[in-house]
């Protein structure tokens, strides 16, 4: 038998009003301000979407879909709290590479809401061929939450939305050839 002490804590408090924002309630914020980005700039993209489930029943983050005309896959985002290291290759990285494969996607990201780490995926496929600094497109700092329960304050709200203007412009750009991608020192080599 157990006491009452313990079976409190396996249910929630009805009548608790403290609200703290999850990884995922984060990550929703983060689509919603792209699409908003999206719309407001008439930026060819597909709108992001969050926690959608492939063939390989996991569920990224954010996907980014290549145009509103198309469903193919461009970038794919996984995201973890701000205490995380944004590089960890075993929380964050590895699960985005596999995920970005099934998904066919060029591109995948890591963010722990104050950075977003974009990787090409073929590189990323290739690590024995390209050092993870060749495997990385860009290094975008978002900003300096360490708490997502404050993403929607003013300055860590601004900053992002900026921070997100800049990385879904530099995409499209990328992603149709008006700008290449940064080289690294082996890229020209090839």
């Amino acid at each position: 038998m157990s006491n009452g002490k313990n079976n409190r804590k396996m249910f929630p408090n009805p009548y608790d009003t403290l609200s703290k924002k999850t990884e995922r309630s984060a990550v929703a914020v983060l689509m919603h301000w792209m699409r908003e980005i999206i719309d407001e700039f008439n930026l060819d993209l597909g709108y992001p979407d969050v926690d959608t489930s492939g063939s390989d029943r996991k569920s990224p983050d954010i996907i980014i879909p290549e145009s509103k005309r198309s469903k193919r896959i461009i970038m794919l985002i996984e995201a973890k709290q701000p205490y995380f290291n944004v590089f960890d290759e075993e929380e964050l990285k590895e699960p985005a590479r596999k995920k970005a494969n099934i998904r066919k996607s060029k591109y995948f990201a890591t963010t722990n809401f104050k950075k977003l780490i974009w990787f090409n995926a073929e590189k990323a496929n290739n690590p024995s061929k390209f050092s993870e600094e060749e495997q990385i497109v860009e290094k975008i700092i978002l900003s300096e939450i360490e708490n997502i329960d404050l993403i929607e304050q003013y300055n860590y709200k601004e900053s992002i939305k900026k921070a997100l203007r800049y990385f879904l412009t530099k995409l499209i750009s990328i992603n149709t050839g008006k700008e290449s991608e940064p080289k690294h020192p082996i890229d020209e080599l090839l």
